[in-house]
C-alpha cells in the first residue's frame, strides 16, 4: 500500500509547534521529525506531550482501480476513531475503533532513544498493539481469543534536516486465527516513511509497506 496525503496544519496535535525546533541548540536534541504522531495510517516517532489528549478520526480509501462506480474508492472508505494520551513525554497510549470489521484497538508507545545533533544519529519508538475482531462470523462461536490479533513494531527515524526526515519500520503481526489453514499466524513487513516539507504549512507525506514472499496472502 502507498499513501501519499498531503498535510497542511495551522498547529500539530502533539504539543508543540515546529517553529520550535530552534530549541535544538539548547539541549543538543533533534525535535519535530515528523509534524503529528502519524505519517498516514502509520505511526512516527513522535509522542503526545504529557498530559495531551489527542482525538483523531481518519479515513482510509479503496483502489482508484475501483473506477467510477465505487467513485474511485470513496464507497469502500474505511473510518476510524480514536484518542490517543500522553502519560509521560515518552510514553503514550491510545484506543479507537474501526469501520472495518467493526475493529476495536490499543497500542502502547515508548521512546527508546532520541537522535541528537551529536551522538545519536536516529530515533527510536517500540510500538506494541492489540487489536480485537467484533464483526459477526459465519464461523459459530468464535472464541474472544481467536478474534484477537498482536502488533510488534520498531519506529527507527531520522530527521536529515528541516524539510527530509526518513523513518524506517520493521513489523510483525500475530493472528491468533486465520481466513484459510494455508495462511501463516505471523506475518512481518518492513514499512518506509517519509516527510518533505514544502512550505511553512505544507508537506509531503509517503508510507509504504513490503511483504516479504513468504509472507504474502492471496
Amino acid at each position: 500500500m502507498l499513501t501519499l496525503p498531503a498535510s497542511a496544519q495551522e498547529q500539530d496535535t502533539i504539543g508543540f509547534d515546529e517553529d520550535l525546533s530552534y530549541l535544538d541548540d539548547l539541549n543538543n536534541q533533534v525535535t519535530a521529525t515528523f509534524k503529528t504522531t502519524r505519517i498516514a495510517n502509520a505511526h512516527t516517532v513522535e509522542q503526545c506531550k504529557a498530559g495531551v489528549l489527542d482525538l483523531r478520526i481518519n479515513h482510509r480509501f479503496g483502489r482508484l482501480s475501483d473506477g467510477l462506480y465505487n467513485f474511485l474508492g470513496l464507497d469502500n472508505a474505511v473510518t476510524r476513531i480514536g484518542f490517543d494520551y500522553g502519560i509521560t513525554d515518552y510514553l503514550m497510549t491510545g484506543i479507537g475503533r474501526s469501520t472495518l470489521n467493526k475493529e476495536y484497538d490499543g497500542f502502547a508507545k515508548i521512546r527508546v532513544l532520541r537522535q541528537t545533533k551529536t551522538a545519536v544519529p536516529v530515533t527510536v519508538n517500540y510500538l506494541a498493539g492489540v487489536y480485537l475482531v467484533t464483526e459477526k462470523n459465519s464461523v459459530e462461536n468464535l472464541s474472544f481469543f481467536n478474534r484477537v490479533t498482536y502488533l510488534h513494531q520498531l519506529l527507527v527515524a531520522r530527521k536529515f534536516n528541516e524539510k527530509l526526515s526518513l523513518q524506517l519500520m520493521p513489523t510483525l503481526l500475530h493472528f491468533n486465527m486465520t481466513s484459510a489453514a494455508s495462511e501463516k499466524n505471523t506475518l512481518g513487513a518492513l514499512g518506509f516513511g517519509g516527510r518533505y516539507k514544502i512550505s511553512k504549512r505544507t508537506a509531503l507525506t509517503v508510507e509504504y509497506y513490503y511483504v516479504p514472499e513468504p509472507f504474502k496472502r492471496e
